[in-house]
This record gives C-alpha cells, structure tokens and sequence, in this order.
C-alpha cells in the first residue's frame, strides 16, 4: 500500500481501511488484548454440532494433506498420523480457548 501512495495513488487503500495491528509493549498489553470465550453457550446444541461438524472436516482437510506431502517427499518418509491428528487437537484446544480460529494442516 506505501508503494502505491507514490506510485499508483489511484489504487492506495484509504486510512479506514487498513487494517490497524496493536502493539504490544508488555505482558499487561497482551493480557488486555485476550478474550475468554463465552463459556454460556458450552450445552447449545448448535455449537456442539459446528464444533463435531469442524472437528472432522479439519482432520480430514489435515489428513490429505499430509499425505499429499508425504506422496512428494523424494526420501519417502512417512508422518505419523495419530501424532498429527493429536497435534492438531491441543492446537485446536489451545487456540479455542484464547478465541482463535480452528488450526488445519494445509499445503
């Protein structure tokens, strides 16, 4: 986008645009940025059946592609895949419950 400013202003994406990134400058700043999530919904129906719903589409999306990666490797080394789906699983615990996004292995 600053390339643009002096090359191309026409194409430069307005200040309200941009995306804004904190900064953070102590343990206090990181502290006051996470959120908990709302443990009200937990016995919701609905947010049982999308967490099962991207439990299985993870793993699977996950499970491709490892083997993908494994089907490219010119050694023919082999991921082991329960150690990959219990990887994804703390890692999708983890990030849920600082309210992240689900993680995926993806090429």
């Amino acid at each position: 986008n600053t390339l643009f400013l002096y090359a191309v202003p026409g194409l430069a994406v307005s200040g309200h645009n941009l995306v804004n990134l904190p900064i953070i400058r102590s343990v206090a700043d990181l502290q006051g940025m996470l959120q908990m999530p709302d443990w009200g919904m937990i016995g919701s129906k609905a947010v049982w059946v999308t967490a099962i719903a991207l439990t299985f589409i993870t793993s699977l999306e996950s499970l491709l592609s490892v083997e993908a990666t494994d089907k490219l490797d010119v050694f023919k080394r082999r991921t082991p895949l329960d150690r990959e789906l219990l990887g994804q699983g703390v890692a999708n615990i983890a990030s849920g419950l600082i309210g992240g996004l689900p993680v995926a292995a993806v090429i």
